[in-house]
C-alpha cells in the first residue's frame, strides 16, 4: 500500500513539474499569408455559383445522408425488440458503415463534379442495399438515379469548377 501511494505521489509530482517546463511565448503567432488576385465582383459571382446547387441535387444529398443514419436506427429498434425483422443485427451495422463510406464518396463526387462517379455511387448503394433487403435504400437509389437525369443536375456537373489564381 505504501509503495502504491509513493508511486501515485511520484507520478503526480512528475506530471506537475514536467508540464510546460520550457518557455512559451504567447505573443508570437505564426501566420500564413495567401495572396489571392480576385476582385470583389469575381468573389460575389463565385459565391453565387457555389450557392446555386439545383434542388434535385439537394434532394439526392439529403436522401443519401438519411441512408447513413437509418440502418443504425433499425439496429437500435431490432436489438431493443421494438420491431422484429428477419435480419442479422450486425449486417445492419455493416450496411450503415457502408452507407457512410458511400456518402463520403458521393460528397467527393459532387464537390469535384465527377458525374460518372456520381452516378456509379447509386449502383454501389444498390449493391449495399440488396444483401440486407433494405427496401428504403433501393427506393433512394431509384429516386436519386431519376433525379440525376434532370437537366439542372447535368448542367451543374458540366459547369466548370472555380479556380483561384496563385
Amino acid at each position: 500500500m505504501k509503495k502504491l501511494l509513493l508511486l501515485l505521489i511520484t507520478l503526480t509530482t512528475f506530471t506537475n513539474v514536467s508540464y510546460a517546463s520550457f518557455p512559451v511565448d504567447t505573443n508570437k503567432i505564426d501566420t500564413i499569408q495567401v495572396v489571392v488576385e480576385e476582385t470583389t465582383e469575381q468573389y460575389h459571382l463565385r459565391m453565387e455559383k457555389q450557392a446555386k446547387k439545383p434542388i434535385q441535387l439537394r434532394i439526392i444529398f439529403i436522401l443519401n445522408a438519411l441512408m447513413m443514419f437509418l440502418p443504425f436506427l433499425v439496429y437500435f429498434l431490432v436489438t431493443n425488440n421494438k420491431i422484429e425483422m428477419d435480419v442479422v443485427p450486425m449486417h445492419v451495422i455493416y450496411t450503415g458503415i457502408a452507407y457512410i463510406i458511400s456518402f463520403g464518396a458521393l460528397v467527393y463526387c459532387i464537390l469535384n463534379k465527377k458525374f460518372f462517379a456520381f452516378r456509379t455511387m447509386f449502383f454501389i448503394n444498390l449493391l449495399i442495399a440488396l444483401p440486407v433487403g433494405v427496401n428504403g435504400g433501393i427506393v433512394v437509389v431509384i429516386v436519386s438515379f431519376i433525379l440525376s437525369h434532370t437537366n439542372q443536375v447535368k448542367s451543374f456537373f458540366n459547369s466548370s469548377k472555380w479556380t483561384l489564381r496563385s
